[in-house]
């Protein structure tokens, strides 16, 4: 979800009511599925032999399902069949075919006299709770055209080497007008009609069998001959697969408690399938963790999470229920929660959680006399590390912690039981009771990334040309602002950064250029690249960027564009080898009338307003019930929200091409 813009006088509200008008769209976005599901075991595919080109528009579909292939970028030219629609990739490497059928995907000779078949994938939409189908873009890679390479725990796996095959095909024969460039995502796979017309040349047809088996490499001579060039190494189609596949991965994920604050009378039994609650020996003894994590392109995970835990009663017996609800508003506040390791959480080649990954608890606390965080080194509650142990990624977007969000997510019928290690289960000690706590987890990706940056606006010294000047690396400084209770604006702090040519984000800690030895620290990513729509000439590019870790002192719970708490931000690029930058909000602002009509007023690549912050851990200050809630408490919640502007480092040189 996106936050409602603070900066217009339609929508200008006080911190508190800001926040809690957010509530209800969380939990709506928290309900909502998508479906994959199913497998792909389909019967050896066949291809239909007619050259007449037809869109699934044309074809009469009722519904048509948006795809992408990827291998390490979009493949263009790709040859693909489903039902009567018969189409080539675009530029975008799009394919567009009736939800439920079967997509097969070719390389075609000139009028189709030789052809390889790669394999065929079952095309479903992703779907909302009520079994509608959403707009939601579905990647397909060589992985989804070989089933048992779904399930392997790595890309050397034996079960794996049927999609290295497809994808060795692919990258081969990639045009040499769009090579592979290893450290920016700023290339597409191309499979030009040029190529295409050397698949003629082979003796007989591949069919998709030959391919997965491997016995395709003889048969498949004579075009690399003719083409002049050798079959990939599979090590090196290896490293360019994975790249993609930590591009899909790559976004902002959360679990968080909010929407149960907007339900106090929630029973731990429906809490339990929208959040990560655990409860160990009593009922009524709980533990809410509320985290957020990002991963970047190469498969970094930053994080950091609040833990509540403790007696759910009401603090008044006469009023409410025993619910978590009373654990997120009370006066004991939380925990700090950050991650043990900077490595992905989630496999990026089978989706699983990876084995004990650990969410430490730091001990703060706000101060009374300067209103800041401090860490005080020791731990304030007998809770010890939260380790996630099983759950899987679905359709790219969910780990679902039971049966019925399981069913929602694949769109699989009731009957269908979901694998005991698909579903998410975390566990935490407790020495207070000698019992553990043990419970689920539901994990959301409200924001995924392009795993293809348009190079006319992500410009980098391997795509310029040489002795061209390139933008990236480009070094800035974020400065973070709030409005205090007189609503007048303080500077928090200024955080050094670099975006990087490979997509990523990390610290310039000493804001130098990086000319000390300082440690850096991953960020975020470069989520999109585009031009401009409103004035064409502009060049945008979309950040998410998460502080996490007493290294950024009070700019720690930091999140730009992350979409679970703070609305999205630009970063208009265009004048950047000039010296000049901003970064603005990318929010679209809709207006409704009396009839309750909603209309959108201005998108969010026309806006000019300043850039939004979230604070993780200021921000729980501000759902803390208001009696309850200390002088601290409410100068923190005022700092849960504000401005951020990105101002390009004086010691920033525009990088050369080579």
């Amino acid at each position: 979800m996106e936050l409602m813009n603070m900066n217009t006088k339609k929508s200008r509200k006080n911190t508190r009511s800001f926040t809690l008008s957010a509530f209800p769209m969380v939990a709506m976005v928290v309900l909502t599925g998508c479906g994959s599901g199913g497998t792909n075991n389909l019967a050896d595919p066949s291809v239909n032999t007619g050259n007449k080109i037809v869109s699934c528009s044309a074809s009469g579909a009722v519904a048509c399902v948006t795809n992408q292939f990827v291998v390490d970028a979009p493949v263009v030219g790709l040859n693909y069949q489903c039902g009567i629609v018969n189409d080539v990739t675009d530029t975008t490497g799009t394919v567009i075919c009736p939800d439920k059928s079967v997509a097969v995907f070719s390389l075609q000779g000139k009028d189709r006299t030789r052809s390889i078949t790669l394999g065929s994938y079952l095309v479903k939409s992703k779907r909302d709770t009520s079994g509608a189908a959403t707009k939601t873009l579905v990647r397909i890679t060589p992985l989804d055209l070989a089933p048992a390479a779904l399930d392997a725990p790595s890309l050397t796996d034996t079960a794996a080497m049927p999609a290295l095959n497809i994808a060795q095909i692919l990258e081969s024969l990639r045009s040499k007008n769009s090579s592979y460039t290893p450290d920016s995502p700023t290339s597409r796979l191309i499979i030009d009609d040029f190529t295409k017309e050397k698949i003629n040349l082979l003796a007989a047809s591949i069919s998709a069998a030959d391919v997965a088996s491997g016995s395709f490499v003889t048969a498949f001579q004579p075009v690399l001959t003719s083409l002049n060039v050798s079959l990939l190494p599979q090590d090196q189609v290896v490293i360019r697969l994975m790249q993609a596949l930590q591009a899909i991965q790559a976004g902002s994920y959360y679990t968080n408690p909010l929407f149960i604050s907007f339900f106090p009378d929630i029973t731990s039994t429906q809490a339990a399938s929208i959040a990560t609650i655990a409860t160990s020996a009593r009922t009524d003894d709980q533990s809410v963790l509320g985290l957020a994590n990002i991963i970047d392109r190469s498969g970094n995970a930053i994080g950091h999470g609040a833990e509540w835990n403790g007696d759910i009663s009401p603090i008044d017996s006469t009023k409410g229920t025993k619910t978590a609800y009373n654990l997120l508003t009370g006066a004991n506040g939380y925990t700090r929660l950050l991650p043990t390791s900077p490595t992905t959480f989630i496999n990026p080649v089978n989706g699983f959680v990876k084995t004990n990954y650990i969410w430490q608890p730091k001990a703060y606390k706000l101060d009374a006399t300067s209103n800041l965080w401090t860490e005080t080194g020791v731990t304030p509650t007998p809770l010890g590390q939260a380790t996630f142990s099983k759950g899987r990624l679905l359709s790219g977007t969910y780990i679902v912690g039971n049966q019925p969000l399981w069913t929602n997510v694949t769109n699989n019928p009731t009957t269908v039981l979901a694998p005991a290690n698909e579903l998410g289960i975390w566990s935490q000690t407790n020495s207070a009771t000698s019992k553990p706590y043990s419970g689920t987890l539901t994990l959301q990706k409200p924001r995924s990334v392009d795993t293809f940056l348009d190079p006319s606006v992500f410009k980098t010294a391997a795509n310029v040309g040489k002795d061209n000047q390139a933008i990236f690396p480009l070094y800035a400084v974020l400065t973070f602002s709030y409005l205090d209770a007189n609503k007048v604006s303080k500077e928090i702090g200024k955080q050094g950064i670099k975006i990087l040519a490979n997509g990523n984000i990390e610290t310039d800690m000493a804001q130098n250029c990086q000319a000390s030895s300082a440690v850096e620290y991953p960020v975020g990513m470069v989520a999109a690249a585009f031009q401009g729509v409103t004035n064409i000439s502009d060049r945008f590019i979309s950040p998410i960027i998460m502080l996490s870790g007493q290294q950024f002192g009070q700019l720690d719970g930091m999140q730009i564009g992350t979409i679970g708490f703070s609305r999205s931000a630009k970063i208009n690029v265009v004048a950047a080898t000039r010296g000049s930058i901003n970064m603005t909000d990318n929010t679209d602002v809709f207006t409704t009338n009396s009839d309750k009509v909603t209309t959108l007023e201005s998108t969010g690549e026309q806006s000019v307003l300043p850039a939004g912050y979230t604070n993780f851990y200021d921000f729980w200050s501000n759902i803390k019930s208001a009696d309850l809630q200390t002088a601290a408490d409410k100068v923190a919640a005022l700092r849960s929200v504000g401005s951020v502007s990105l101002a390009l480092n004086t010691c920033y040189t525009p990088p050369i091409g080579q």
